[in-house]
């Protein structure tokens, strides 16, 4: 209703003709949510695109459920980033997943204790892990690959009906999809939503005791907007917020 604080994104798509960084914007009511009380807006502002794109990729992509009969498990790569981090986070605390992270070397530390991965792998030590897993027999119902980097050999590491989820198409998908066309497996890319229901379940979390982080590197006024989108170009930890 008129006067509520709200949280959201525009949505992606070729007839988007308005930015977030305008002074005002027009959204569909269903496409925002109520902000959480106690969430200060640059927190609700940094944890919409990414924790979104990583609910709806585990849950609509690579079918995670909540309550499920045996543990789920996943495999998170890049588990430091936006979407990777938000992914730990939400297959561990909503959906009670089992989670292996790979990350590097300087974001072992973060991922392993405050985003709550159970297995961290450390991409930088071990370059050949993909290998070792496959070695290990290793075996997951869901893997997001969220840099696009895995190889097409990454597959053998699927559970029957497992689903390996991309944020982006690429030729690696492509044919991971052609060779497992009479599988049970499957690849596929995800395209977020920006949804009242989604965002209400992404408010919830933040507002339950250690159930999503999600950290910020800076924030800068409107007036340094040029600053700000220089930081986020740049080496950054965290989301840069525009406030």
């Amino acid at each position: 209703k008129v006067g509520d604080d709200v949280f959201g994104f525009l949505q992606y798509n070729g007839s988007q003709t308005q930015g977030a960084f305008a002074e005002y914007i027009t959204v569909k009511h269903n496409e925002c949510a109520t902000k959480p009380s106690g969430i200060d807006f640059d927190v609700a502002a940094a944890s919409t695109t990414e924790p979104i794109t990583a609910l709806q990729a585990l849950r609509d992509m690579g079918g995670l459920r909540e309550g499920a009969d045996t543990q789920q498990t996943i495999l998170v790569v890049g588990a430091a980033g936006g979407v990777g981090s938000a992914a730990v986070q939400i297959a561990k605390n909503l959906f009670g997943a089992h989670v292996t992270a790979v990350c590097s070397t300087k974001d072992v530390k973060q991922v392993k204790s405050e985003f709550g991965a159970h297995i961290v792998i450390d991409r930088s030590v071990e370059p050949g892990y993909v290998q070792k897993l496959i070695e290990e027999k290793a075996k997951f119902d869901v893997i997001l690959d969220t840099p696009c980097v895995l190889p097409s050999s990454a597959t053998k590491l699927l559970k029957s009906q497992g689903t390996i989820v991309t944020t982006a198409p690429s030729g690696t998908m492509y044919w991971n999809q052609i060779k497992m066309i009479f599988s049970s497996k499957t690849a596929t890319w995800i395209m977020c939503d920006s949804n009242q229901k989604d965002l209400n379940i992404i408010g919830k979390l933040l507002s339950g005791q250690d159930q999503l982080t999600v950290p910020i590197d800076s924030r800068f006024k409107v007036k340094d907007m040029a600053q700000a989108m220089a930081k986020h170009a740049g080496s950054h930890n965290g989301r840069v917020v525009i406030q």
